[in-house]
């Protein structure tokens, strides 16, 4: 089995960083297990951001550790989830960027955070289909296909 590389903007981290808030507040009861996922079928360039504290010696890249460092990407810009605590349950959601569209893709992952909080799913329903199978076939939803199946995702609230 052949993998891609992962897509890795090198550059990104040395520009200065672009913080939003949201707004949004979540609590520790809240369901959000799956932010990311519904990330990825929100048609994002997704992906994850991980630090390697031995080696980056700043604190400019601060992802949250709920959901593992999600992030999206336009190749030479990130844009990841970040916290901060409201309250000892309740944290407001907030995006930092860098890279040179850094204010653009801090804006649309603020987007995409409203809309999953104006969606409210809660949980996703995966469908597995043989490679094979036509389309007309196939459920609605976002669609991922491997070489030996095609894998569909909707959510249910």
């Amino acid at each position: 089995m052949t993998t891609t590389p992962p897509t890795r903007p090198r550059c990104a981290p040395r520009r200065p960083a672009h913080s939003l808030w949201t707004g949004l507040t979540i609590h520790d009861d809240e369901p959000t297990a799956h932010l990311d996922l519904w990330l990825v079928t929100a048609g994002a360039r997704f992906g994850r951001l991980a630090v390697d504290t031995t080696i980056c010696h700043d604190s400019q890249l601060t992802p949250t550790r709920r959901w593992a460092g999600a992030t999206i990407h336009d190749g030479t810009t990130i844009a990841y989830i970040t916290l901060r605590p409201l309250a000892p349950d309740t944290d407001e959601l907030g995006v930092t960027a860098h890279g040179p569209h850094a204010a653009t893709l801090a804006a649309h992952l603020t987007d995409l955070l409203h809309q999953w909080r104006k969606e409210g799913p809660a949980e996703p329903v995966i469908t597995a289909h043989a490679a094979d199978t036509p389309d007309g076939q196939i459920l609605a939803g976002h669609r991922i296909d491997r070489p030996n199946s095609r894998l569909t995702v909707r959510w249910q609230r």
